[in-house]
């Protein structure tokens, strides 16, 4: 059980496997992740209380959990009625309500946990790489994100795979390799790791011996995989799966495509 004196709060995504980064946090908040920082939200189904479980600066240790409710969108209708009700500044999610804000754009809302629990760095410094490697993280993710929404599953893979994977991955290892801690920035986690460990994980799901080429950030993967509170996500039901045509389809009709 939760004390009670921990605030519930809410958050609405899209279609989109949202890390938001609250797949990963981590996740994977997001998540993607995704989420879904050193945060990670433990989804489960529609409706349902999660925990967004935050990294407290123990290493080994996420402690500090905060109850909240999080929300699907079913349908077209659905997306209409929070844009009626003003809910969503550009008329578009993820949305998070926290703090007396309903807060928008994946990023902002990303930046904001990692601030308020000290997932971004100490020094000016820091937190300018912190975001440097962050966004990198986030444009790699993106190409997987929108898989099957181009030119089909098969060949959108096939893409990500040839450019992306390669890309992405060679800047990575080569950032791990010149840092003595163990982490992107700094001495412990931050939303920098979360975002490169998404991307891993996306990795693994869709070309599963590809890190076998970066043996640094296949150890970073599974080391941070192993923590205990990642570990129990990525082998729960919560974690969110490929894209699959019928996932491609629900957002289709949830955003009037079709």
């Amino acid at each position: 059980m939760l004390p009670k004196a921990i605030e519930t709060k809410s958050i609405t995504f899209d279609c989109f496997k949202s890390f938001v980064f609250i797949r990963n946090y981590n996740a994977i908040v997001m998540c993607g992740v995704t989420g879904q920082f050193g945060v990670k939200i433990l989804e489960i189904l529609n409706h349902t209380k999660v925990y967004i479980v935050v990294y407290s600066g123990d290493k080994s240790v996420f402690k500090t959990r905060v109850s909240f409710e999080e929300t699907y969108l079913q349908d077209a209708a659905h997306v209409e009625r929070l844009r009626q009700a003003g809910d969503l500044l550009f008329k578009q999610v993820p949305m998070l309500e926290i703090d007396g804000m309903k807060l928008v754009q994946t990023n902002a809302i990303i930046r904001y946990i990692a601030r308020k629990y000290d997932m971004y760095g100490k020094t000016l410094e820091q937190k300018t790489r912190i975001d440097v490697l962050y966004d990198g993280a986030r444009d790699f993710i993106m190409k997987f994100v929108y898989i099957g929404f181009k030119k089909g599953i098969e060949d959108d893979s096939k893409d990500v795979k040839a450019n992306a994977v390669p890309r992405y991955l060679t800047v990575f290892e080569k950032e791990l390799s010149e840092t003595s801690s163990g982490y992107f920035v700094g001495d412990h986690l931050s939303m920098a790791d979360l975002a490169v460990l998404e991307s891993l994980l996306y990795c693994d799901d869709y070309f599963p011996a590809v890190l076998e080429d970066y043996p640094k950030l296949k150890e970073f993967k599974d080391r941070l995989s192993s923590l205990p509170r990642i570990k129990a996500f990525l082998n729960g039901p919560q974690r969110k799966k490929k894209t699959t045509e019928e996932f491609i389809l629900h957002c289709s009709k949830v955003w009037g495509w079709i």
